[in-house]
């Protein structure tokens, strides 16, 4: 009789193969879509390791609500790796310690650990959605800018942002995450239980204000 082994951490490397490779750390994957179909069972806590800079050639899709799927970047030596391409998710995905050289769009529960960036964006497509956030050691200053896709409903006063297993988050955390309108930031709430959206507080529309400033000037003027 064979017998199943439940695969729910695989490794994908730059040198591995999805054809003859069985996505284990001395037979890695290609890609992380791969390692995704591989799993046993998508609803468990899931984890693909990468040994190295990962080039993604069609966009990653996690179409599944219940899924459990962490991207790690970090290994047991201190580097960390990353991968370019696109991740379109539905299920509750964390990414740690991993540059994304592309853009991240969920439908779901999103976790960002330590020494993470998405240079692309991370676009949430329903309403009601933040990202959990857990800084660690050492984070990246820039991780992100929040995208909401047309047809979202997100307004001054939403929470965006949340702290990991019931930490606080603080300002700094705030300030890593960016939004894709200057008129708004990200500002922490006094408890530090969440990030929520407000006015940025400078000038809304500087353009109208050099406007106005002009024309005041040209008015005092001509009563000289």
């Amino acid at each position: 009789f064979g017998i199943n082994v439940l695969k729910s951490t695989l490794f994908v490397s730059p040198d591995g193969n999805d054809t003859e490779n069985n996505g284990s750390e001395n037979s890695p994957y290609a890609t992380i879509s791969k390692a995704i179909a591989e799993f046993s069972d998508i609803t468990v806590q899931n984890q693909i390791n990468l040994l190295g800079n990962i080039t993604q050639p069609e966009e990653i899709v996690i179409s599944e609500p219940n899924a459990n799927i962490t991207i790690n970047g970090s290994t047991s030596n201190g580097n960390n790796f990353g991968f370019t391409g696109n991740i379109s998710s539905n299920g509750n995905l964390a990414i740690k310690d991993c540059t994304v050289n592309g853009s991240v769009k969920t439908s779901g529960m999103l976790t960002v650990y330590g020494k993470t960036s998405v240079t692309g964006g991370i676009t949430f497509e329903t309403d009601g959605l933040f990202i959990i956030y857990d800084p660690a050691e050492n984070p990246l200053e820039n991780v992100a800018q929040i995208i909401f896709a047309e047809g979202t409903n997100y307004k001054k006063g939403c929470d965006i942002l949340k702290p990991q297993d019931g930490k606080a988050l603080t300002q700094e955390d705030c300030n890593r995450f960016t939004l894709a309108s200057d008129r708004y930031v990200i500002k922490v709430r006094d408890d530090g239980s969440a990030g929520y959206i407000t006015m940025s507080g400078g000038s809304l529309y500087p353009e109208i204000e050099k406007d106005i400033t002009f024309t005041l000037n040209k008015l005092c003027n001509s009563f000289h």
